[in-house]
């Protein structure tokens, strides 16, 4: 019963010719095009670009032919020449200390969950605001070991530094 409810399911949306077969450049950035192009030209002019740019690339680097306007070429070229790493702007986290999350392991669950918790936040919170003070490792091990209120009141003061602009 459930091979022949799978086929038909198959069958029922395989034959829809509206449904684009294959992934392409032009699909990749049309998501993008449609929210900036606000004009329908086809291109985002410098003012559309704008007000969305964020920590993205300026508009005159992107903008490749000199052209004033992006078009869907100019933009896959842009986002392929992002580092993933790096894209927002932000500064990079720091790499895994494999050292440091070993000597995390030997440790019951629920305190080595404990340790990743604060460890996590405290990279957060120092990678959104740097020089902001929080637990060191030997500090937040710890806070995982001794749990109860002072892990939570902890866990509570850095979830706050993450909220500050």
């Amino acid at each position: 019963m459930i091979g022949w409810f799978s086929l038909l399911l198959i069958l029922a949306c395989s034959d829809k010719p509206d449904r684009p077969r294959s992934w392409t450049d032009k699909r990749a950035v049309s998501g993008i095009m449609e929210q900036l192009d606000k004009n329908g030209d086809g291109e985002i002019q410098a003012a559309e670009y704008a007000p969305t740019a964020f920590a993205a690339p300026g508009f005159s680097s992107l903008d490749q032919d000199g052209s004033g306007a992006l078009s869907s070429a100019e933009v896959l070229s842009g986002l392929q020449g992002q580092d993933p790493a790096s894209f927002d702007q932000r500064v990079a986290r720091p790499p895994v200390s494999v050292e440091r999350w070993r000597s995390a392991l030997p440790r019951p669950q629920k305190v080595r969950m404990r340790w990743e918790h604060l460890r996590f936040l405290a990279i957060e919170v120092q990678t959104l605001h740097p020089g902001t003070p929080v637990p060191d490792p030997a500090a937040a091990e710890a806070l995982a070991e001794q749990g109860g209120a002072p892990y939570a009141k902890a866990v509570s003061e850095l979830k706050a530094k993450l909220k500050q602009p």
